[in-house]
């Protein structure tokens, strides 16, 4: 028969190999493979003004990318943003265009092609 000292060895050894055979838990971290990118839609204001001859201009204004597009006298106008102060300016190499206290104007080349409005002072 066993003794006391025999039956927890034994004892003792089944525990051990019964520990060693379980593996340890593991703990799985899922990674986020979608990036998290907004979709942010361009703010876009379009509209027209005309002068006193009766020309019309045509313009699109995206917010989002401070680019503007223009129409005048059949021509389509690309122009970028040049300064964000008081009032608005577009520019591009050839042509400028600034809307300030309700008075459009539309320069090539330093010269007036387009004004449109009149100039009304804040009070």
């Amino acid at each position: 028969m066993l003794n006391k000292t025999e039956i927890v060895l034994l004892l003792s050894t089944a525990f051990f190999l019964v520990a060693c055979d379980r593996k340890p838990k593991e703990t799985v971290i899922e990674a986020n493979t979608k990036p998290n990118i907004e979709n942010i839609a361009d703010e876009i204001i379009v509209g027209s003004e005309t002068d006193s001859k009766g020309n019309v201009l045509e313009y699109a204004f995206n917010n989002t990318k401070c680019t503007a597009n223009f129409k005048l006298y059949g021509e389509t106008i690309e122009m970028t943003c040049d300064t964000m102060a008081s009032g608005s300016h577009y520019k591009n190499e050839h042509y400028n265009y600034s809307q300030w206290h309700g008075k459009t104007t539309i320069t090539k080349d330093s010269k007036v092609i387009f004004e449109a409005g009149e100039e009304i002072m804040p009070k």
